[in-house]
Order: structure tokens, then C-alpha cells, then sequence
């Protein structure tokens, strides 16, 4: 029988197996997996320099800002409504 952990290598194949994930596994699942790489998704999306145009400049700016926002805003969010949403098998 699959667990947790092998649903966060691979949802789909720990489902097939006859894990049945609650809400809080799949948003911690996500957000896992959205923050896995984080590092070098930031030093490959952000490009600031002299020799950038301001457009390059401007934009790394905003999609740092999204990134944050969103970082900061999805696990508060989700975890928020899996509180308040009712117990399983209830």
C-alpha cells in the first residue's frame, strides 16, 4: 500500500495503489513541489544588471514580486480552507 511519501514522488502511480490522499496531503503535495527548486528557479528567472534592458529589468522585478506574493499567500490560503472544511468520513 502506498503512503504519503509515495505520493509525493508520484501522485498519480500512490492513487493507482489505493492511497487516498485528504486535502491537506495534496496542498502540502503542491506546495512541495512548487517550492522544490525554488533557488534555482529564481537565479533563472531573475536577470537584473547594467547590461539588461529596462524591459528585462522591469519584468524580473514584477515575477519576483508574483513569486513572493505567492509563496507567502498559497500555503496560508489552502491550509486556512483545509481547517475549515469538514473532517472525512464524518
Amino acid at each position: 500500500m502506498a503512503n504519503i511519501y509515495d505520493y509525493m514522488r508520484n501522485p498519480k502511480r500512490a492513487v493507482r495503489d489505493g492511497y487516498n490522499p485528504c486535502y491537506m496531503t495534496r496542498v502540502s503535495t503542491v506546495i512541495n513541489i512548487f517550492t522544490r527548486n525554488l533557488t534555482g528557479r529564481f537565479r533563472n528567472s531573475l536577470s537584473f544588471g547594467m547590461d539588461e534592458t529596462l524591459r528585462e529589468n522591469i519584468a524580473s522585478s514584477i515575477s519576483l514580486i508574483i513569486a513572493l506574493i505567492m509563496m507567502i499567500s498559497l500555503p496560508i490560503s489552502c491550509w486556512l480552507v483545509a481547517f475549515l472544511l469538514p473532517k472525512g468520513g464524518e
